[in-house]
């Protein structure tokens, strides 16, 4: 089946331009997956070998503690990288988990052959380097938001800059993101729409 990757190609050349030559080499070591909800991406305990595009679906991304709770830290949809960034440029056993929310297509690439694409072409680096800083600059202010905001006022931020995450992802899976119980969500859920 042949997908369309012009989506990818747009994000990558928002970044940065390439050399003639460089997309063709890039899309020939791609790999192009269709995976069904729940199943994993990465499992805590385990080095990320890859690096994804979403295409289609949507994953999320949680910490698993000693106890067994889960909290989500990121929701991901169409048209964004996916990756546990420090164990995948570091090589490192995970600490995460990345699992689908729905059936999803996915761009994959290699460890391997990104660090070859590094070592072909400047180009590279600068896009990995970009994708790090957004990513780094994501966990800042989800960070400042569970420490500085009530409840409340996280609730009403996500809703208004990601909205799409309420209707794809489970009502306890955006409790644990806003760090409160899915009663404590409800509460503010009924007392935002009273309020509108």
């Amino acid at each position: 089946m042949v997908y369309d990757l012009s989506s990818l190609k747009k994000m990558i050349d928002k970044h940065q331009c390439f050399p003639a030559g460089e997309w063709e080499y890039f899309e020939s070591i791609l790999e192009i997956r269709s995976m069904k909800k729940g199943e994993y991406l990465l499992k805590q305990g385990k080095v990320c070998s890859k690096i994804y595009f979403i295409l289609k679906g949507g994953v999320r991304m949680y910490y698993k503690g000693p106890c067994g709770k889960e909290v989500s830290f990121n929701f991901l949809f169409e048209n964004n990288f996916v990756t546990a960034f420090t164990s995948f440029a570091h090589q490192v056993v995970s600490k995460e988990n990345i699992t689908l929310l729905e059936d999803s297509i996915l761009v994959t690439i290699e460890y391997n052959n990104f660090i070859s694409l590094l070592r072909r072409h400047s180009s590279w680096e600068i896009i990995f380097g970009k994708l790090m800083a957004y990513h780094l600059a994501e966990m800042y202010v989800k960070e400042e938001m569970l420490l500085l905001d009530k409840p409340e006022q996280r609730y009403i931020k996500v809703f208004e800059t990601r909205r799409e995450i309420f209707g794809r992802v489970e009502q306890r899976h955006i409790a644990s993101y806003l760090g409160v119980t899915p009663e404590t969500l409800s509460r503010i859920k009924r007392k935002v729409l009273k309020n509108c």
